[in-house]
């Protein structure tokens, strides 16, 4: 599923367990996407084998103008809940215009 954020913030918040695995979402102010979705891509863009798709989403959310779009689908191991780690990269409870990368854990 692809959801288009027209505001600058986009209202939800992203973790990621290890470097290279895909962002998950872990709140969400909207209907969709669902805390525990998995964020696939950024504007069509595909996130799939980079080797650090949270910092690539964290960049491209911060530079990108709006509308942006971003594809989700469901974490497969989550029954739609958020998946917990022991060693989260939490990026913020919700996106800014003043988003600062550098208070992430990591």
């Amino acid at each position: 599923m692809e959801v288009t954020f027209p505001q600058k913030s986009l209202g939800i918040g992203l973790t990621c367990n290890m470097r290279g695995e895909l962002p998950v979402v872990t709140k969400s102010n909207a209907a969709l996407p669902l805390k525990g979705d998995v964020v696939t891509s950024v504007n069509g863009d595909s996130l799939e084998g980079l080797s650090d798709p949270f910092d690539e989403v964290m960049g491209r959310v911060k530079s990108l103008p709006r509308p942006i779009t971003l594809g989700f689908k469901p974490h497969p191991d989550s029954n739609r809940g958020l998946i917990a780690s022991p060693y989260p990269r939490v990026a913020s409870a919700s996106f800014t215009s003043t988003f600062d990368a550098s208070t992430r854990g990591g």
